[in-house]
């Protein structure tokens, strides 16, 4: 059985969301290069996050890596940061990013959320300062 449907709200919201995706891929190139709009969002969130040396850290949305590249300063060498996103020309130009820096202890991957996964993950339980 299939998470979309032919119509209804579920075949709404896989077209917005690719709809979107397009929009971010098309913008890849120069989004947060020109100006960087997301770095010190990245910088802050990864602070509070307090990451150990040597984790492993899924970054969600990573678009060109605000959170991925202060995420490898914390994990050091011996961790891993994997960056996903929804738009593939924010995960090609990423990849091109941490090719281009001899970065080997970071990926980028394209994905594509289901509406069931995007209600699970809605749903997860979370402690109360996470």
């Amino acid at each position: 059985m299939s998470d979309v449907g032919e119509s209804g709200p579920t075949a709404e919201a896989a077209t917005a969301k690719a709809m979107v995706a397009g929009v971010f891929s098309d913008s890849a190139p120069s989004y947060d290069q020109i100006i960087e709009f997301f770095a010190p969002f990245g910088r802050a969130l990864v602070a509070a996050a307090d990451l150990p040396r040597g984790a492993n850290v899924l970054d969600v949305a990573s678009g060109r890596g605000a959170c991925l590249y202060p995420g490898l300063e914390s994990v050091g060498p011996e961790g891993q940061v994997t960056g996903i996103d929804l738009a593939p020309g924010m995960i090609e130009a990423l990849a091109d990013d941490l090719a281009r820096r001899g970065i080997e202890n970071a990926t980028s991957t394209w994905v594509t959320p289901r509406p069931s996964m995007l209600s699970r993950a809605a749903s997860m339980p979370s402690p109360p300062a996470s």
